[in-house]
């Protein structure tokens, strides 16, 4: 089910003992690996055929930065739990690179800085304006910058601001969001009108947080092998 929701395989979780709740969850998470066949119409799966073709396509991406590093930075970004995703996945990379000889070309941005990988604070996530500043300072004198926003509800503005800036600055930027709920359950108060319209452009790879990870660390891979 789309995020914040209950779903049926454990509404009674709560009965369960220890071995069938680690049961019960591994259903739960093997749902995501769902053919197209198996899944819901209305819900697309890490191997749905589009979900694959923009695997793809962000990896070729990815590439062509990797492969003339000068002036290339590749900014992964997210609020609270996300954030921390990106800090993570951008250390990894970096080592990754130095391990290979190469440039670490990867950065990361947190809604409230630092401090919020180590402690949650709230309400910061809740300002485009913050994150496209933020953008802005780690961005600046690049001349290409792939920025990969992760919100698992296509709800932050911490986020969202970081993609409208990044569509409205192409010649720089190229602007990829990482979600889970379909891209018609965005938070509309808060998300830009372009934004909204333009989210089809970049389909949303919707997956629970830690196959995110998994998912951008194996998109870096096939980068990095590919050189």
């Amino acid at each position: 089910p789309i995020t914040e929701k209950s779903n049926p395989l454990t509404q009674e979780l709560d009965k369960a003992d220890a071995e069938n709740i680690v049961r019960l969850l591994g259903q739960c998470d093997a749902e995501i690996f769902q053919e197209e066949g198996q899944a819901l119409p209305t819900y697309q799966r890490l191997y749905s055929e589009s979900i694959l073709t923009t695997m793809v396509q962000v990896a070729g991406k990815v590439q062509e930065v990797l492969k003339e590093p000068d002036g290339g930075l590749v900014v992964l970004s997210g609020g609270g739990t996300s954030g921390r995703m990106a800090f993570l996945m951008s250390v990894s990379f970096n080592q990754l690179m130095k391990g290979l000889g190469q440039k670490p070309l990867y950065t990361y941005l947190i809604a409230g800085g630092d401090r919020s990988v180590v402690a949650s604070r709230e309400g910061t996530e809740d300002s485009a304006l913050h994150g496209i500043e933020e953008l802005k300072k780690v961005a600046a004198g690049k001349k290409r910058v792939i920025v990969i926003g992760i919100s698992v509800g296509l709800s932050a503005p911490f986020v969202a601001g970081q993609m409208d800036y990044c569509m409205n600055n192409t010649a720089v930027f190229l602007p990829v969001l990482v979600g889970f709920n379909p891209v018609s359950m965005a938070r509309h108060p808060f998300h830009p009108p372009r934004l909204l319209r333009s989210l089809t452009l970049f389909p949303s790879l919707r997956a629970p947080h830690y196959q995110i990870t998994s998912l951008l660390f194996s998109m870096s891979v096939v980068t990095l092998i590919s050189e």
